[in-house]
């Protein structure tokens, strides 16, 4: 767990937006899964911002994950027929390099 910051935010920034500027930092803001406030500090200060996975996004990540951990049931499965193996295995390289460049 972390310890807590003794020091607080108590300096305020005043900046003047067209209303749509607004709508759209905001919309921005929403979908990184942070405050409004937040995102502009961590945009102003070039922090890395990722965005939350949409439903449907995490959804098809669960699947990859899903069909990974299948094949790699299979290919331990399969003792015998080295081939068959080999592409099995490349399958789950290519689904774990596909997670890999999702989750970055």
């Amino acid at each position: 767990m972390r310890p807590k910051k003794t020091t607080q935010k108590s300096s305020t920034l005043s900046i003047r937006l067209y209303p749509t500027e607004k709508i759209a930092l905001k919309l921005l803001a929403k979908n990184c899964g942070l405050s409004l406030s937040d995102y502009l500090r961590k945009t102003g200060l070039n922090q890395t911002i990722k965005s939350r996975f949409t439903p449907e996004e995490l959804s098809i990540y669960q699947t990859l994950v899903d069909y990974r951990n299948h094949f790699s049931r299979i290919s331990n499965l399969i003792k015998d027929q080295l081939d068959f193996k080999k592409e099995v295995q490349h399958v789950i390289e290519k689904i774990d390099h596909q997670l890999n460049k999702i989750s970055q």
